[in-house]
């Protein structure tokens, strides 16, 4: 090889070894984009909540895509506001309070205050799930007593967005207090 190309031919080679022994120097997203995300999913749930044409009602008998309060279902002796008298019906017992879970005349299970309960007795191993709402950064989970409660409260979709919200580490929709 002559001295001119082979000069050039040794250029060529530290020029790609100094290229490839560089330091590179990469740039990655910040994460404060998936962070926004995550901090308003509680207003996406409501907007959701707000927009769907059949909304989640406030008591099921079973867990759904919503976040909910697993809640002891009580067969109870009590009088509801609108009654004269005490009557038998199934409710939940929570934050300390008894409530009758009742239809209402949309077919809509709803929970109202049980009154002047005189007895109640646990159904064991009968629940009711009662749809939570979010109660503000290091709150306890809220429940949404009635469809109306629900419309202005911040119901959460999704388990995900729970835990964004509070950091806990849930794998299901079901919050057991």
């Amino acid at each position: 090889m002559s001295s001119p190309l082979q000069a050039h031919t040794e250029q060529r080679r530290k020029l790609i070894k100094a290229a490839a022994g560089a330091s590179a120097v990469f740039t990655l997203p910040s994460g404060a984009a998936l962070a926004n995300v995550s901090a308003t999913c509680d207003q996406k749930s409501l907007k959701l909540y707000q927009d769907a044409a059949a909304k989640p009602i406030s008591f099921t008998g079973a867990p759904d895509g919503w976040m909910r309060i697993k809640l002891q279902k009580y067969k109870m002796q009590s009088k509801i506001v609108g009654q004269t008298g005490r009557s038998w019906g199934e409710g939940i017992l929570f934050d300390g309070v008894y409530y009758r879970v009742i239809m209402d005349t949309s077919g809509v299970n709803k929970a109202v205050l049980a009154l002047e309960v005189n007895k109640a007795e646990s159904l064991n191993g009968q629940f009711y799930y009662g749809l939570a709402h979010y109660n503000g950064p290091g709150g306890k989970p809220g429940l949404v007593l009635d469809q109306q409660l629900a419309s202005k409260s911040v119901p959460i979709a999704g388990a995900s967005c729970w835990n964004s919200l509070t950091g806990a580490t849930l794998n299901s929709n079901t919050i057991i207090p």
